[in-house]
This record gives C-alpha cells, sequence and structure tokens, in this order.
C-alpha cells in the first residue's frame, strides 16, 4: 500500500522548487561549496581546543557543519553551562570561501547561539562566534581562531561595538568520514 505525501511535503517540495538553496545568497559572489568556492571545505569536522581557565586546564570538543549552499552549524561540548558560563544552545550561521588552492583552502564563519537565563546570569544573551580556518583536502585536517562575543539579546548581531569584550582560542581538528 503507497502512502499519499500529506501537505506538509507536497508544500516542503513546492517550496524547494521556487527557492533554491542559494536563492538568498548574493549574485556578486559564487555561493560557499559552489564548483571555485571552495568545494573542498564541505563536510562535518570534529574540533578540539585546549583552554585555561582560572588556571585550569579545559578540553572542549565541538562539530562544525559547512553546508553547500554557505550554511554552518556548530555543536559544542561546553553547551551545559561549564567553564563558569550561561548554557547555551546550538549555534547556527554562515561561512564563506576565503580561497582555495592546490588542496588547501582558508574559510570563515559566523555563528549565531542564544544562552539560557541562570540563577547567577539571569539575563539570556546572544552570542557570536567568529571563526578562521585552514583546511587540508588531502589529510582531513582544519585549524583555527575562534573569536567568541557576548551582547544583550537585542543587540545587532552585526554591531560589534555592541557586544563584551571578545574572548578568543584557538581549535584543530578532523573532518568525519567513515575512516581515518
Amino acid at each position: 500500500m503507497r502512502r499519499r505525501p500529506g501537505n506538509i511535503t507536497v508544500a516542503a517540495i513546492a517550496a524547494m522548487s521556487h527557492f533554491p538553496a542559494g536563492a538568498m545568497a548574493s549574485d556578486a559572489k559564487p555561493v560557499a561549496g559552489d564548483a571555485g568556492s571552495c568545494p573542498g571545505a564541505v563536510g562535518v569536522y570534529l574540533l578540539e581546543r585546549n583552554v585555561v581557565v582560572r588556571k585550569q586546564k579545559w578540553v572542549g570538543r565541538m562539530l562544525l557543519t559547512l553546508t553547500i549552499g554557505g550554511n554552518a552549524m556548530f555543536t559544542d561540548s561546553a553547551q551545559s553551562g561549564i567553564y563558569g558560563f550561561q548554557p547555551f544552545t546550538d549555534a547556527q550561521g554562515v561561512w564563506e570561501c576565503l580561497g582555495e588552492a592546490e588542496g588547501s583552502g582558508k574559510v570563515r564563519v559566523m555563528l549565531l547561539d542564544f544562552t539560557s537565563s541562570t540563577a547567577r546570569e539571569p539575563e539570556a544573551k546572544i552570542a557570536r562566534l567568529d571563526i578562521e580556518a585552514y583546511y587540508d583536502i588531502e589529510n582531513s585536517e582544519i585549524a583555527g581562531d575562534a573569536v567568541l562575543r557576548f551582547a544583550p539579546l537585542i543587540a545587532n548581531p552585526y554591531a560589534l561595538e555592541k557586544f563584551q569584550t571578545a574572548r578568543d582560542y584557538p581549535f584543530s581538528g578532523l573532518r568525519l568520514g567513515f575512516s581515518e
């Protein structure tokens, strides 16, 4: 017995046919991940950061996803609120190619997420994470620097002067695959 597609399925297919993934991208720049614009960066990366917080060494793990079409997603092992920060959500954002040649390249990523209220810090915030990273296609490696900023929820995420002092950290990682 064959199921008929529901209204949501039909609406989603209709929307995708009228608004392709790159429809919102500027015509002035190629869409990230398209041919000629860092196609080697597309994928999922397992990242690691080593930081010192209050004289204690911490290791953090993150997942960074870069898609065809310039979307970026980010999940962090510190989301529960360790290191003295408020808990926060997964991040989403955009990425662009800063150049690719001979099996390596450089990307820029901008991600946004939100903190949760706590007894110690009752005001939720918007967080902006800016990343610049170099990747090596042949070795499936990525390394770069991340800059984290927080602001009140009403802040414009593009108005960096409204954000608190930036915190930065280096990271490195590998592209995920079915074998090493």
